[in-house]
């Protein structure tokens, strides 16, 4: 009983932290970087969904500077010369007004080269919280960002 009380409780907790935004799909535009400081991304609005694409990133660790670094690990090998900066890595989010979050997304991660479905939600006026996961919300990996001014 205590294990789903837990299960539960990690699984409901994000929702009952978020922030509520008003009702305003438009929240989350503009740029966003990790709390770690190593990721910064523009989110957009294109064809009536939310997206983002990657304006800086942080290259110690890798074999090229940021503007040379390449998304190799794409399963897509077709893909693998296109530049990981400007690489759009969110895409079809849409909001949900019901749960005031945005839903039905696709995270790409290119250090793997994997894709998620996400879903985002604003946990402050200018804290925003990414989650991909698969198959099952709870189980996933979630990233915060805050607004760059």
């Amino acid at each position: 009983m205590k294990t789903i009380v837990t299960v539960l409780a990690i699984a409901i907790f994000p929702l009952l932290a978020s922030f509520n935004t008003g009702g305003n799909p438009d929240a989350i535009l503009g740029d966003w970087m990790t709390v770690e400081n190593n990721l910064k991304v523009h989110v957009y609005k294109e064809n009536g969904e939310f997206r983002a694409k990657i304006t800086w990133f942080d290259d110690h660790g890798y074999k090229a500077p940021m503007d040379k670094c390449t998304d190799t690990e794409n399963p897509d090998s077709t893909l693998r010369n296109r530049k990981v900066l400007g690489l759009q890595v969110l895409s079809g989010l849409t909001y949900s007004a019901e749960e005031d979050r945005w839903i039905n997304g696709k995270i790409y991660d290119s250090n793997t080269g994997h894709t998620f479905d996400s879903v985002v939600w604003m946990a402050g006026p200018d804290k925003l919280t990414v989650k991909g996961y698969y198959l099952f919300e709870w189980i996933g990996q979630t990233l915060e960002f805050y607004r760059v001014k």
